[in-house]
């Protein structure tokens, strides 16, 4: 093989593992919250929309891990120094997990699905109205 070919074959493994890391998150932020049992879809979203928050905090301390602080530390035999940054890391969630839960962000939610609701609503009654 050459070199193009082989730049290129890293190009497309790059951009696979791009689309599964984005899948996969895509499935952990929104399949759990939309299963949640409810009558009502504004309540679904709204849990969807309060779900956010925490599960991009993970999803920071992952990557933080993964692309900075392995190659940079753990795998330079720094072992000490990852272990010290990520008991900080996982603190800094939890606590802004905490601020997220406790400021009532689900209020929040529930009210711009609510707006976007009554929008909707709006719309198609006005759209109804011209025939």
């Amino acid at each position: 093989m050459n070199d193009a070919t082989n730049v290129n074959f890293q190009s497309i493994a790059r951009h696979r593992n791009l689309a599964i890391h984005i899948l996969c998150w895509g499935l952990i932020m929104i399949v759990p919250p939309l299963l949640r049992p409810s009558e009502m879809m504004d309540d679904r979203l709204a849990h969807l929309l309060r779900s956010l928050g925490p599960t991009m905090c993970y999803m920071l301390v992952f990557y933080i891990n993964y692309l900075l602080l392995l190659p940079r530390l753990y795998f330079k035999d720094k072992k000490t120094q990852f272990y010290l940054i990520n008991v900080v890391l996982i603190f800094a969630a939890f606590g802004l997990n905490i601020g997220w839960w406790t400021h009532d962000a689900g209020a929040d939610a529930r009210t711009w699905v609510h707006a976007l609701k009554e929008e909707a609503l709006t719309a198609h009654s006005c759209s109804g109205s011209r025939r």
